[in-house]
């Protein structure tokens, strides 16, 4: 059950809604929200980028993200993955991410989550 109290920190399950816009007033790159989950803190060089983002936020706190055309995979790290449908063509991304949920992290989803991002080393396999 999740706790009104929780702030994104090491080791929480975040469940979140995305959307994707080709610029800051507009989600016209996707065709609704998307779900998005993962355990924070878990990635093989500590906090990406996307991470230090959220860190603090609480359930129904917003961010925004701009990402230029090739730094995907720099922002989200090893969390790109699990945003399959992001597009990839546009010259810049307008994310907009908004805290829907704050667990803490089971540990077996934690020892799963953690052998998906060992297996994909420097590069995303698509786990």
């Amino acid at each position: 059950m999740s706790q009104t109290n929780e702030k994104v920190g090491p080791l929480k399950k975040i469940t979140l809604s995305w959307e994707a816009g080709s610029g800051p007033d507009g989600i016209d790159l996707t065709s609704g929200s998307g779900l998005f989950e993962f355990i924070y803190n878990l990635g093989p060089r500590g906090l990406s980028p996307f991470e230090y983002e959220l860190a603090g936020k609480a359930v129904g706190d917003s961010i925004s993200i701009r990402i230029k055309n090739g730094q995907v995979a720099e922002i989200l790290e090893h969390l790109e993955a699990l945003l399959p449908d992001l597009p990839r063509e546009s010259a810049s991304l307008h994310l907009r991410f908004k805290v829907l949920k704050i667990t803490p992290a089971d540990p077996g989803e934690v020892i799963k989550a953690m052998a998906e991002t060992a297996s994909c080393k420097d590069h995303c396999c698509g786990h």
